[in-house]
């Protein structure tokens, strides 16, 4: 983690057709911006273009396209982190 950057690194699990992050400011996400990695191997992504000395929290979770239909699962433990 250096500057307004944040490193987020998960368990891969190639069941999965890819993984959904959920970041914002507030502890109830209702300030979130979305990212979709297409790619069940990647197992980390970098949050660039953050707020120096601001709390962000994060949440993961993977999905599935069965049928042109997308399944996901819950979302993870909500962590956070304060960017330098």
């Amino acid at each position: 983690i250096s500057g307004r950057k944040l490193k987020v690194t998960w368990k891969k699990d190639t069941r999965f057709d890819g993984y959904w992050v959920d970041y914002g400011t507030k502890k109830n996400m209702l300030d979130s911006r979305q990212l979709t990695i297409n790619n069940s191997n990647k197992n980390r992504i970098y949050l660039k273009n953050l707020k120096h000395k601001k709390k962000y929290y994060v949440r993961i979770r993977t999905y599935k396209v069965s049928n042109n239909k997308t399944i996901y699962s819950k979302w993870s433990a909500t962590r956070n982190k304060k960017t330098k």
